[in-house]
């Protein structure tokens, strides 16, 4: 059986002013877990109150898609590596090359996420 978590995107209406939520889907199969995110429209009837600044339920949002995010790079980052390795024994130095500064690129944007992150439960 497939695993399949979710946070969620949607929009929805009420009082005159349409926002947006997030939709994150991740889905474990073959040993493999891969995340796609999409929104969807959603109304509700009668009236209910919340913020639309990054607090509350939107920073917990916030904050694990922070994680996914850095973590899902590093996913990709362990696949890159297997092609860095199978280029090198190619000869295929320059491609290997590329390939590894994409790779110290992205542990770049990944401590900006966790910094991030920090910073977000910080002002909590």
């Amino acid at each position: 059986m497939k695993e399949h978590t979710h946070e969620h995107l949607h929009d929805h209406d009420h009082d005159g002013g349409a926002h947006t939520h997030e939709h994150v889907h991740t889905h474990t199969h073959d040993g493999e877990t891969h995340g796609h995110a999409h929104s969807h429209d959603h109304a509700h009837d009668g009236e209910h109150g919340h913020s639309h600044a990054a607090g509350g339920r939107e920073q917990e949002v916030l904050a694990l898609l922070l994680d996914h995010w850095a973590a899902h790079n590093q996913d990709h980052a362990v696949e890159y590596q297997k092609w860095v390795d199978k280029l090198t024994a190619d000869g295929k130095m320059d491609v290997a090359g590329a390939i590894t500064e994409a790779i110290a690129l992205m542990a770049q944007a990944d401590d900006h996420l966790r910094a991030a992150k920090k910073k977000l439960m910080e002002e909590a």
